[in-house]
């Protein structure tokens, strides 16, 4: 069966994380906002940076989550095409 992905509300939209998305962690991830996100499942992709704070844009991570919880998206599937 598949499973439904939600697009935002808006077009364009970017977000930044509100606090360091850990390797491991599926619970959830915390954003600046969460403006035009519905709270139903959907996908976000994440441009990475160093331990420098430089951006890796080449390294990229799809992530899933069911829904969100004020600026928080809950339940996560990290590496969600592979791409980790």
């Amino acid at each position: 069966m598949a499973a439904l992905r939600y697009p935002p509300t808006a077009n364009f939209v970017q977000k930044t994380l509100g606090a360091q998305l850990l390797a491991g962690a599926t619970a959830s991830a915390t954003l600046n906002n969460a403006t035009s996100i519905q709270n139903l499942p959907g996908v976000m992709i994440i441009d990475r940076v160093d331990a420098n704070n430089v951006e890796t844009p080449t390294k990229r991570e799809v992530i899933k989550f069911t829904a969100t919880s004020g600026v928080t998206v809950t339940t996560l599937t990290r590496n969600a095409d592979s791409s980790g």
